[in-house]
C-alpha cells in the first residue's frame, strides 16, 4: 500500500511540510511500519506527531526488523 499524506497546520495555517503515514485504517488508527533492529524514541515521536496532526486517537508502531519476533507498541495520547 502507499503512504497517506498528512498535512501539517500551525495556528490554523497549512505549512508546506507534509507528513506521510505508512497506513491509516478506517480514519481511526495510524500504523507506522519499520524494519529496524529495535524501535526507538525517534520512531515514537514520529507517530505521536502524526496523531496530534490528524486528531486520530490510536496509533501503532510495527517493527519487522527482527527475524525472530515482531516488535510492536500502541499509543493513545
Amino acid at each position: 500500500s502507499r503512504q497517506v499524506r498528512i498535512p501539517v497546520f500551525y495556528k490554523g495555517v497549512e505549512l508546506r511540510k507534509d507528513f506521510y503515514a505508512d497506513m491509516v485504517v478506517n480514519d481511526r488508527i495510524i500504523l507506522e511500519l519499520k524494519a529496524v533492529s529495535s524501535l526507538n524514541q525517534a520512531h515514537e515521536r514520529q507517530l505521536v506527531s502524526y496523531l496530534r496532526s490528524t486528531g486520530i486517537k490510536e496509533g501503532m508502531l510495527l517493527n519487522f526488523g527482527n527475524v525472530r519476533r515482531l516488535e510492536w507498541r500502541s499509543y493513545s495520547p
